[in-house]
């Protein structure tokens, strides 16, 4: 069955007395988005669906409720002991770096099934970008993830990128972040992104858009990118775009 109560606002004393009753349930789907569940109803519900196995929970969306100090672990062993769940929304959870380091390292346990993940609309930074990254490669079925509209720098942007190498993505958004910093004097970040392009032959669609590239740094990720011929789709909107023949050209900007 589905439990889903996506959008109704019910606030936290109507999602307690909810939270028994989802985990008496056998769900393949729970929808809980935009509830104004704070941590400690969070944690209770979470904690709930541990207590009492899901083997057949396959999508879990909490979106723009909050996951705090009490409510991620839990949510991370969720991760770590559902063997079914693949997919997973956390957009606008209010997840910063802490937050995000216990979640990543949940997805590299082996009992961790899950192929897609949401995370965009946070409060990421680069440290919990870099220890994402640093497991990235170890998640062993994620094909598809969402870190747009966070506060990624270039330190972060950089060690995506060099996980970009190793890791089973087919998918990924980062754009809305702030990948092209002026702070990033040597462009490390972009010079990575165009080795990473160029040797990756698992990703399919990349957006990356946003990110306050220079016409320098779209320069350099055009230069490897040639090299790509499994990459379908790339979204550099804000910052390049695609000539007829499909190279990155950059935006030169209009009037005299």
């Amino acid at each position: 069955g589905t439990f889903v109560i996506e959008g109704y606002r019910i606030g936290n004393a109507m999602m307690l007395a909810l939270a028994k009753t989802v985990s008496m349930m056998a769900v393949r789907e729970v929808n809980i988005a935009d509830n104004r569940a704070n941590d400690e109803t969070m944690c209770t519900l979470l904690h709930e669906l541990n207590d009492h196995e899901q083997p057949a929970l396959q999508n879990l969306v909490l979106s723009r409720n909050t996951l705090g100090r009490r409510s991620v672990p839990e949510l991370a062993e969720l991760l770590s002991v559902a063997p079914s769940l693949k997919s997973i929304e956390l957009e606008g959870n209010q997840i910063n770096d802490s937050a995000l380091r216990q979640i990543s390292s949940s997805l590299t346990v082996r009992t961790c099934a899950v192929t897609s993940l949401v995370l965009c609309r946070n409060k990421i930074g680069d440290v919990g970008a870099i220890a994402f990254a640093e497991n990235l490669s170890y998640m062993r079925t994620l094909e598809s993830l969402d870190l747009s509209w966070n506060q990624i720098g270039w330190r972060g942007g950089k060690a995506i990128a060099e996980a970009l190498e190793t890791c089973r993505l087919k998918t990924l958004d980062v754009s809305w972040n702030a990948f092209g910093s002026s702070t990033d004097t040597e462009r490390s970040c972009a010079k990575m992104l165009s080795t990473a392009l160029g040797n990756n032959t698992r990703l399919v669609h990349a957006d990356i858009g946003h990110n306050n590239f220079t016409a320098a740094d779209c320069a350099l990720i055009a230069e490897k990118l040639r090299d790509n011929h499994t990459l379908m789709g790339l979204h550099l909107e804000g910052d390049a775009t695609l000539d007829a023949s499909g190279f990155l050209s950059v935006v030169e900007p209009s009037g005299p």
